[in-house]
């Protein structure tokens, strides 16, 4: 009797096993399926810069188009006289995905994440030596964070960033420091074009500043580190006073 009831448990056990075998190799047949229809519905064609031609829509994605100007979709690798030069991810017309783009040399030069044809995800250049150039990550469009380069070297090359009021902040660095940043402020109702000059230790040496849509005149701003206007220094009229300034400004890079 215990014997028989050994059995049917054994019995049990194995249809058990078989039914989740079955259940799992129905699953995985479904999943084979499913990825050879994503190969077969991605595969890679290689193309040369000239069978294609953009457009740009309203909003200022770019459009990829076919010879008979039709949208193209799918995993393209472009070649240029011969030579890689690019590689993306096309989905009716837009780039949507990773897209590579290659130096001379056959090495990546830059690595970027679209959706939709627009920046979404890590961007990454890099130089000809294959040392990091640039490293961002964008949010639909928008820098997330801080935009950053450095030298083939490996030092900080530059900075931009954004500020709560979407106002663009540019800083450059020499030798492991910064030295200057560039933004737009408005001082006193007028905007202004500021660069800020930094000391050995950056802190605020001086504060150069041009009004904006002010292009063709040689007057320049200085200002304070609060951002209060000092002076304004006509360098036609005033020679000496220019010459001072940026004998005083040479100096900070001395």
């Amino acid at each position: 009797m215990e014997q028989r009831k050994t059995h049917i448990d054994f019995l049990k056990s194995t249809l058990y096993l078989l039914s989740v075998l079955l259940a799992f190799g129905l699953t995985s047949c479904n999943l084979i399926v499913k990825n050879s229809k994503d190969v077969l519905g991605g595969q890679t064609q290689t193309i040369t810069y000239g069978d294609y031609s953009i457009d740009i829509d309203k909003w200022g994605r770019v459009i990829h188009l076919d010879p008979q100007l039709k949208r193209m979709t799918g995993h393209y690798i472009v070649t240029r006289e011969g030579t890689v030069y690019e590689e993306l991810d096309l989905s009716d017309g837009f780039l949507d995905g990773i897209h590579l783009t290659y130096n001379s040399e056959g090495g990546i030069s830059a690595e970027k994440t679209y959706s939709d044809g627009i920046l979404d995800g890590p961007e990454t250049t890099f130089h000809v030596s294959g040392a990091l150039k640039s490293e961002a990550v964008y949010e639909k469009g928008k820098l997330i964070g801080k935009e950053t380069t450095y030298t083939p070297s490996g030092e900080i090359s530059s900075v931009r960033e954004f500020d709560e009021h979407n106002v663009e902040y540019n800083s450059h660095y020499e030798n492991g420091r910064m030295i200057t940043t560039d933004f737009k402020k408005n001082i006193d109702g007028a905007v202004y074009d500021l660069t800020v000059f930094y000391d050995i230790t950056e802190n605020i040496k001086l504060i150069f500043g041009r009004r904006e849509y002010q292009e063709k005149s040689s007057v320049f701003y200085v200002f304070d580190e609060n951002f209060e206007l000092i002076e304004a220094v006509n360098p036609q009229k005033n020679p000496e006073k220019a010459a001072a300034y940026f004998q005083q400004l040479g100096s900070l890079f001395n």
